[in-house]
């Protein structure tokens, strides 16, 4: 037997113990579509049969949206198998995927779960000092001189426009400061407390 991912989008377990539970009792029920259906372990979601239209390459082209489906595909859980001879670009495609749709990613030969999408907004924000705090004052900055520089215009309708993207983008720099600095106390309280 190959190994194997498992890939759904709801319940969240906390642990790979749990992920694992939840799989071994699907497995137990039959291992199928129909038995995830039935035993209610997961929910159903158009994003997994999304994800596996994708992986599959079975998803409709977006120019003809009447071609009909190929096959059923799984609205509950996906088995992807790992073959050795593509693993790195299965491995890739799967995350890839399973983070464009939110879903959950569990290995059970390495005992992991992971959740691509918020891992990936995890490590956005643990690295935002001090290059993005730069790109979000250069833009707030950028965005002030922009109202200003259009106030002073006075040109009726342009200085109009320039003024709203000049505040917006001042108020999305402030945005993001308020957001990332309470993320990044609460991360420092989470290590120190």
């Amino acid at each position: 037997m190959s190994p194997e991912l498992y890939v759904w989008k709801a319940p969240i377990p906390a642990d790979a113990e749990e992920a694992a539970a939840l799989v071994r009792a699907w497995q137990e029920a039959g291992g199928t579509a129909a038995a995830a259906a039935t035993t209610e372990l997961f929910e159903s979601s158009d994003d997994v049969e999304w994800f596996s239209r994708e992986l599959t390459g079975d998803a409709p082209p977006i120019w003809n949206p009447d071609r009909p489906a190929t096959r059923e595909h799984p609205t509950r859980v996906i088995t992807v198998p790992l073959e050795q001879a593509s693993l790195r670009e299965t491995l890739a495609e799967v995350y890839g995927l399973a983070a464009k749709y939110d879903l959950v990613v569990f290995d059970p030969i390495r005992g992991v779960v992971n959740q691509p999408l918020a891992e990936m907004a995890a490590y956005a924000s643990a690295t935002f000092w001090p290059r993005g705090a730069i790109r979000a004052f250069v833009a707030g900055a950028g965005g002030a001189i922009l109202a200003i520089g259009a106030w002073l215009i006075g040109i009726p309708i342009l200085s109009g426009i320039a003024i709203v993207i000049g505040l917006f983008l001042v108020a999305m720099a402030v945005f993001t400061f308020a957001l990332e600095g309470r993320a990044a106390v609460l991360r420092r309280r989470n290590v120190t407390g």
